[in-house]
């Protein structure tokens, strides 16, 4: 996990990331702990805002990449965080399944007809 504090606008720059994929999460941090706080019913204190990125960012080696993102708060925000290169990797599984399931499927009906009226006497021996 790797955290950055900033109090103003502006960049923030991440350097030397280890080659892997991230979830990026911001906490609008309003008392300034440095954490995020859940508040308290009793208090009446609403928790600390919290935004995520909804795409996982995937770092790689030697490369560089810059993101743009509106910190602003969004209040009809829906987390739903998307791991793209995931999601097509199972699209391709689920196509070679079908593929395979497919053609298992005409086998046994090309057999069928086979035996049906491919010639012969139509006896099995």
């Amino acid at each position: 996990m790797v955290e950055k504090t900033i109090d103003k606008n502006g960049s923030v720059l991440f350097d030397y990331l280890k080659p892997e994929k991230y979830r990026l999460k911001v906490i609008y941090d309003k008392n300034g702990n440095g954490k995020w706080d859940t508040g308290s019913y009793q208090d009446k204190v609403q928790p600390e805002r919290v935004l995520y990125y909804n795409e996982v960012v995937k770092v790689r080696s030697n490369w560089e990449a810059e993101y743009s993102w509106d910190l602003k708060p969004d209040i009809t925000f829906v987390k739903k965080i998307r791991d793209l290169e995931e999601e097509e990797k199972q699209r391709k599984e689920a196509e070679e399944k079908a593929k395979k399931e497919k053609d298992k499927g005409e086998s046994p009906q090309q057999m069928q007809n086979l035996m049906q009226g491919g010639g012969g006497t139509g006896i099995m021996r």
